[in-house]
């Protein structure tokens, strides 16, 4: 949040608020149109123009992608995996299965005739591979045979092409402190949580570790910082531990209700179980013997301020040993040392 607004970012850094530049590295998957409705959004509402740069290397999702996620979850019904309908996880299904990755270098700089026939090519040679189309309704294919849909996927591109810088930036362009922020939640990463119910991607710092050895980068010091909220949540299907049955008691403005994932579920934070998959995730990844360099770790713990009283005090003296800060509020001022 900055002066009482709020913005949910995906495609750059909340650093932006405060002029940092983002870096998108190889390991992120670029959706072109997110990508023009978010900056657009962002530019209108804080008159800020995002510094923005992004390895060539990475892999940019098509609207094939996006029609496939959102039709298979539909079709899966009650035994849907809780995917957002982005195309995120389908862009790596396609790269394993046709060996198009449409990397950023090559989206790039391709003309609006090649982009026609690759979307083409896409839909009648490998669409069929993942869809019943037999089975398709006759709105969906409409969407899919529609010039329209390819006509605004050129546009959303060429404005990402427009905004974005595709280099590869280096340390003294931005100083001694780089943030590498995180997205997801750790139970929900490739290799720790339950199949089918994770994400295509990894959330803590394996991508980290390996970014700092492709650039080359040269710190005096590293912290790693696990976060969490006071309780569990779950946005969509799959395995909850200690999940409480009854509705979100408060209102979260990002992980809304949507046709894909359903409504936010919760539960009772538990910290052995915290404990066990950040150490992992630290062990395997952040130790000072796998960076080379010297490593802090800290933990914080937010959403204080959505406890009950006497339960807020109750964690502030239970877990205050083995908390670095706790967070009372959406903003940077709320948070304090434990």
């Amino acid at each position: 949040m900055k002066d009482g607004r709020r913005h949910i970012f995906s495609h750059f850094g909340s650093g932006t608020f405060e002029g940092a530049p983002t870096f998108l590295s190889k390991y992120f998957v670029i959706n072109p149109v997110q990508f023009r409705r978010e900056h657009e959004a962002f530019v209108k509402e804080f008159g800020i123009v995002p510094e923005i740069y992004a390895d060539d290397e990475c892999l940019v999702t098509t609207p094939v992608e996006i029609l496939i996620n959102q039709a298979l979850e539909t079709q899966r019904g009650l035994a849907n995996h809780g995917s957002c309908g982005v195309g995120f996880g389908e862009t790596f299904e396609r790269v394993k299965r046709t060996h198009l990755l449409y990397q950023l270098h090559y989206m790039a700089g391709i003309s609006f005739p090649s982009l026609r026939d690759e979307i083409k090519g896409l839909i009648q040679d490998y669409m069929g591979t993942r869809l019943d189309m037999d089975r398709m309704s006759a709105s969906f294919m409409e969407i899919v045979n529609s010039e329209q849909m390819i006509d605004d996927y050129w546009d959303a591109l060429m404005y990402f092409k427009t905004h974005v810088r595709i280099d590869m930036p280096y340390q003294k362009q931005w100083g001694r402190d780089i943030i590498f922020e995180g997205a997801q939640g750790l139970e929900i990463d490739q290799d720790y949580g339950v199949f089918p119910f994770v994400t295509r991607s990894n959330c803590g710092m394996r991508n980290v570790s390996k970014i700092i050895d492709d650039l080359t980068l040269d710190f005096d010091h590293f912290k790693v910082n696990y976060v969490t909220r006071a309780y569990k949540t779950r946005h969509g299907p799959g395995p909850l531990r200690h999940e409480i049955h009854a509705d979100f008691p408060f209102e979260d403005k990002t992980n809304v209700h949507n046709e894909w994932q359903g409504g936010l579920r919760w539960g009772v934070f538990m910290y052995p179980e915290y404990r066990s998959i950040t150490d992992k995730d630290y062990a395997l990844y952040a130790r000072e013997g796998n960076l080379y360099y010297p490593v802090e770790r800290v933990d914080t713990m937010t959403c204080m301020d959505q406890l009950r009283p006497e339960v807020c005090t109750e964690y502030e003296n239970q877990f205050k040993e083995h908390f670095q800060y706790f967070s009372y509020g959406p903003c940077s001022e709320d948070v304090k040392s434990a």
